[in-house]
Protein backbone atom coordinates (compact mmCIF):
# COMPACT_ATOMS: atom_id res chain seq x y z
CA UNK A 1 0.00 0.00 0.00
CA UNK A 2 0.80 3.36 -1.30
CA UNK A 3 1.73 6.44 1.69
CA UNK A 4 -1.54 8.51 1.19
CA UNK A 5 -0.12 11.58 2.71
CA UNK A 6 -3.35 13.60 2.05
CA UNK A 7 -5.73 11.22 3.40
CA UNK A 8 -3.48 10.84 6.43
CA UNK A 9 -6.28 12.00 8.87
CA UNK A 10 -9.33 10.63 7.22
CA UNK A 11 -10.53 7.26 8.37
CA UNK A 12 -9.12 4.09 7.51
CA UNK A 13 -12.27 2.74 5.95
CA UNK A 14 -11.74 5.55 3.57
CA UNK A 15 -8.15 5.10 2.94
CA UNK A 16 -8.66 1.48 1.82
CA UNK A 17 -11.34 2.94 -0.70
CA UNK A 18 -8.81 5.19 -1.91
CA UNK A 19 -6.36 2.71 -2.39
CA UNK A 20 -8.49 -0.26 -3.96
CA UNK A 21 -9.42 2.50 -6.90
CA UNK A 22 -5.76 3.36 -7.28
CA UNK A 23 -4.86 -0.32 -7.80
CA UNK A 24 -8.18 -0.89 -9.78
CA UNK A 25 -6.73 2.19 -11.70
CA UNK A 26 -10.05 3.55 -11.67
CA UNK A 27 -8.97 6.58 -9.08
CA UNK A 28 -9.31 9.19 -12.09
CA UNK A 29 -12.36 7.86 -13.26
CA UNK A 30 -14.53 8.25 -10.33
CA UNK A 31 -12.69 11.70 -9.21
CA UNK A 32 -13.91 12.94 -12.61
CA UNK A 33 -17.58 11.62 -12.08
CA UNK A 34 -17.82 13.36 -8.98
CA UNK A 35 -15.65 16.91 -9.84
CA UNK A 36 -16.21 17.19 -13.63
CA UNK A 37 -15.09 20.95 -13.89
CA UNK A 38 -11.58 20.10 -14.16
CA UNK A 39 -8.28 23.01 -13.59
CA UNK A 40 -5.16 23.03 -15.06
CA UNK A 41 -2.89 24.32 -12.14
CA UNK A 42 -0.15 21.54 -12.19
CA UNK A 43 1.92 22.35 -8.80
CA UNK A 44 0.71 22.45 -5.31
CA UNK A 45 1.47 26.04 -4.85
CA UNK A 46 -0.28 26.87 -8.16
CA UNK A 47 -3.55 25.10 -7.39
CA UNK A 48 -3.06 26.78 -3.74
CA UNK A 49 -3.07 30.27 -5.21
CA UNK A 50 -5.87 29.42 -7.64
CA UNK A 51 -8.45 28.23 -4.72
CA UNK A 52 -6.98 31.31 -2.77
CA UNK A 53 -8.24 33.74 -5.66
CA UNK A 54 -11.55 31.57 -6.33
CA UNK A 55 -12.15 32.53 -2.64
CA UNK A 56 -11.49 35.85 -2.75
CA UNK A 57 -13.76 36.76 -5.41
CA UNK A 58 -16.71 34.81 -3.81
CA UNK A 59 -15.99 36.87 -0.82
CA UNK A 60 -16.20 39.77 -2.74
CA UNK A 61 -19.58 38.81 -4.69
CA UNK A 62 -20.77 38.23 -1.61
CA UNK A 63 -19.84 41.27 0.14
CA UNK A 64 -21.61 43.17 -3.15
CA UNK A 65 -24.38 41.20 -2.92
CA UNK A 66 -25.14 42.43 0.40
CA UNK A 67 -24.20 45.21 0.18
CA UNK A 68 -26.28 45.91 -2.94
CA UNK A 69 -29.22 44.56 -0.84
CA UNK A 70 -28.56 46.90 2.41
CA UNK A 71 -28.40 49.54 -0.19
CA UNK A 72 -31.64 49.24 -1.72
CA UNK A 73 -33.47 48.51 1.44
CA UNK A 74 -32.32 51.87 2.75
CA UNK A 75 -32.49 53.73 -0.24
CA UNK A 76 -35.85 52.36 -0.73
CA UNK A 77 -36.94 53.58 3.02
CA UNK A 78 -35.16 56.69 2.70
CA UNK A 79 -37.52 58.20 -0.50
CA UNK A 80 -40.65 56.99 0.29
Amino acid sequence: MQSLKYLANYSQEIRQQVQELIDADRLGERLLAKYPDTHNQSTDKALYDYVQLEFEVRLYLTYLDRFGELYSRTNSTSTS
